[in-house]
């Protein structure tokens, strides 16, 4: 026998609502009530629902001792004309809104995806109870192909939309990131980092910038098309530990490791080097080698500064100017002039201004082994060494010449001549003062002004 449930009707007033029409089941529990206030619908004594003037409630809290209902949806009519479907489903933990091309938004404790087929793979707590949570997904298809990657923020139409594993990503722009599947990525602007796969540590920020980057890692890129990849515009970049800022700086790089490279279009031509540091707007743009310095505000292959790391040289196109110590400890190449202590007007022109003590404006010393070493040579072709001196008051010396040593024969001055013609170890234009010994070990001869008649008459001797 069939149980047919009850339904009885009842009139009840109350003092601020009155019940106007109401349905039971088969055990007298209330299914539906209509009253001056609204409408409820009721499970087993519970109120699932309630619409009123003022709001549309419903009531989905899980309970363990009463069947009642998980979800609440509001349902429209296919657009393509066939079946239902839920617009919003609200249940137990989440939220979706749905589309016939899918779900554009699921909110939960786990995840928050917002955008059409946004986090749309995601399984939380598989394999691990931490995978697949944490997520924010912003945008259409953002994270699309995500299972159990967690802690992303995603934002912007297919940011991290091939992302599967991924973690601890934050992508921002659209289709950032697409193609990533590895962690500790941040990348900014649109297409950045577009093609990067398994490169990590990565922070790229700005249009296009390591688009084409994929297995390289621990680069910073910050500029439109910092480290673009050149034309290539696809998974193939593998360098690392670079530093690329600037507009389109290093647009060609590819596979080059611990550069430095700062500048609008600065290094735009270097696809593999190495070690390089260019700083300036162009520097080293048509610069492909490695282990260079190039700072300028030009693409010029003659830069204010030029350096090669490899031999340890440096090269100063242009004035150099130091107010402190300098020192060179290897070879030094200049082709203008050096002043120290001015502004020079000779090759190599240097000017102590202090008035109290007798240190040289120039000091040259060979220190090695006994009889070897020559502290300053000089050639020329009219004077090799030239010594002026010119004071008002006291003694004065043009060259000074000193030997000292505990053994051995020195000579403070020596003078050696050679080749065809008159040959003058000496000549002195002038008066000559001796305090020792002058000593010849051949048949010379001393020619002088005759001291009775100077200017007609020139005195002779001859040593025998």
């Amino acid at each position: 026998m069939k149980k047919i449930p009850m339904i009885m009707f009842i009139l009840t007033a109350f003092a601020f609502s009155e019940t106007l029409f109401e349905v039971k089941d088969a055990l007298n529990n209330k299914v539906l009530d209509i009253s001056t206030d609204g409408l409820r619908v009721m499970n087993l004594g519970d109120t699932l629902m309630v619409i009123s003037s003022s709001s549309i409630k419903a009531n989905i809290r899980e309970s363990k001792d009463k069947a009642l209902s998980r979800t609440f949806s509001v349902t429209t009519t296919s657009a393509k004309g066939k079946g239902l479907i839920n617009a919003l489903e609200v249940g137990i933990g989440y939220t979706t809104m749905s589309s016939d091309s899918g779900d554009y938004t699921n909110f939960s404790p786990d995840n928050i995806f917002l955008g059409l087929k946004s986090g749309n793979a995601i399984t939380p707590g598989v394999p691990y109870y931490f995978s697949g949570t944490n997520n924010v997904f912003l945008g259409n298809q953002s994270g699309l192909a995500t299972t159990n990657g967690g802690a992303n923020v995603f934002v912007g139409n297919h940011t991290g939309m091939y992302n599967i594993t991924g973690n601890n990503n934050t992508f921002v722009g659209a289709g950032a990131g697409c193609f990533n599947d590895t962690e500790s990525n941040t990348f900014i602007g649109c297409g950045a980092g577009f093609y990067s796969r398994t490169g990590d540590d990565n922070v790229f920020i700005g249009t296009s910038a390591g688009a084409s980057n994929d297995t390289g890692h621990s680069n910073v890129f910050i500029g439109r098309e910092a480290g673009y990849g050149g034309n290539q515009y696809s998974s193939v970049g593998t360098g690392y530990d670079n530093i690329l800022i600037g507009d389109s700086c290093a647009y060609g790089w590819l596979y080059g490791n611990k550069n430095v490279i700062i500048g609008p279009k600065a290094g735009l031509n270097n696809i593999s080097g190495t070690g390089n540091i260019f700083l300036g707007n162009q520097a080293g743009y048509n610069e492909t080698g490695s282990d260079k310095l190039y700072i300028d505000n030009s693409g010029t292959s003659f830069p204010l500064i030029f350096g090669n790391f490899g031999s340890d040289s440096l090269v100063v196109n242009g004035s150099l100017t130091s107010t402190g110590n300098a020192r060179i400890g290897k070879s030094a190449f200049i082709t203008g002039k050096l002043g120290v202590g001015v502004s020079p007007t000779y090759k190599i022109h240097s000017l102590d201004t202090s008035t109290n003590n007798d240190d040289p404006a120039v000091y040259g010393k060979h220190n090695v082994t006994n009889n070897y070493g020559i502290g300053v040579k000089g050639e020329g072709g009219y004077m090799g060494v030239f010594g002026a001196s010119s004071i008002t008051s006291g003694y004065s010396y043009g060259i000074v010449g000193q030997a000292a040593g505990t053994a051995g024969e020195k000579v403070g001055i020596y003078g050696l001549t050679s080749g065809a013609g008159t040959n003058w170890a000496g000549y002195f234009n002038g008066n000559v003062h001796a305090t020792g010994t002058i000593t010849s070990d051949a048949k010379n001869e001393i020619r002088i002004d005759h001291p009775l008649d100077p200017e007609n008459k020139i005195l002779v001797h001859t040593e025998m």
